[in-house]
């Protein structure tokens, strides 16, 4: 499971029965399906129907309307996610790298496979994709896993609106999950109270490599007890390196929340590796007299 992906998922649950055995369905929330910050590279720009006409042309199929329509929400970037199906990403349509249009054109040029001519990546990692699949029905592709250098590839989905308004776990999944907790606190502070506790080793992860502050608590034999994020962000982010940063670095300036359940006064997000280790450092919170609130994944 995708940890950054799934501190942001804000999804309500129901209990379904799949093969005998209990598994939960998280439903998203077209509003929240969008990881925060936006990673600009990823971002095309607003959709329009001429990019819309433009790379169907390109594809040979018509899009899913789902699809559409989260891309007019926002055309292209990270997700959130959750379950064994993990989408981290889905390319927009336009211009710069990484685009659905020109992602499949690269997919059938590299590859001699006759299936690729039906494929058209969601996003991938250079032989394994996740694609929607118009090999069965060229009107409503399903969402298939592929893996062309290894000859594999598993239907996730039997269509992409299936395939993202169902997202299954498993019971050890459900297990695994932990609640995330906010506090009033800003990351500085709460980072200097931990230093002061013997039993924690603070690793500052740093700004840049997701657009906001960020640290890593660590028991003394160096053991993940949990993370800290700032809850209030820059809507938009692109690391210093990269190339496009001073064409971009001004674009979406303004503050949003990545979790829209935490009260506003709030200004951190803590995530633990186990209910033993939150025990742990929220005594030592609690010592403090610091504010803090558990916001469960049952009831986003």
């Amino acid at each position: 499971m995708n940890f950054k992906s799934f501190i942001k998922s804000l999804f309500s649950e129901r209990m379904v029965e799949t093969s005998g055995d209990a598994k939960k369905v998280l439903r998203y929330n077209p509003n929240d399906f969008w990881d925060k910050p936006v990673y600009l590279p990823s971002y095309k720009g607003r959709l329009t129907t001429s990019k819309i006409e433009t790379v169907e042309s390109q594809i040979g199929f018509k899009l899913p309307s789902k699809l559409i329509e989260l891309l007019t929400i926002q055309n292209g970037g990270y997700v959130n996610t959750t379950g064994y199906a993990i989408l981290e990403e889905v390319y927009g349509i336009g211009e710069g790298f990484p685009n659905i249009g020109e992602e499949t054109a690269r997919l059938r040029s590299e590859f001699d496979d006759p299936k690729v001519e039906y494929l058209v990546p969601l996003n991938g990692d250079g032989h394994e994709f996740i694609c929607l699949d118009y090999r069965f029905d060229t009107e409503n592709p399903k969402v298939t896993r592929v893996d062309l250098e290894c000859n594999e590839e598993e239907v996730l989905g039997e269509s992409f609106e299936s395939y993202i308004e169902n997202d299954l776990l498993t019971t050890q999944e459900l297990h695994d999950l932990q609640p995330i907790y906010t506090s009033t606190i800003s990351i500085e502070e709460l980072e200097q109270i931990l230093k002061r506790y013997p039993q924690f080793i603070i690793m500052d992860m740093g700004y840049n490599l997701n657009g906001y502050n960020q640290f890593r608590i660590d028991s003394q034999s160096f053991k993940i007890l949990g993370f800290a994020y700032d809850l209030y962000v820059r809507k938009g982010f692109i690391r210093p390196s990269e190339e496009k940063y001073e064409t971009m670095k001004d674009l979406m300036p303004e503050t949003v929340s990545q979790l829209r359940t935490a009260p506003q006064h709030h200004k951190t997000i803590l995530k633990f590796s186990t209910h033993e280790t939150a025990d742990l450092i929220l005594s030592a919170l609690k010592e403090e007299n610091v504010e803090v609130t558990i916001h469960d994944f049952t009831n986003r």
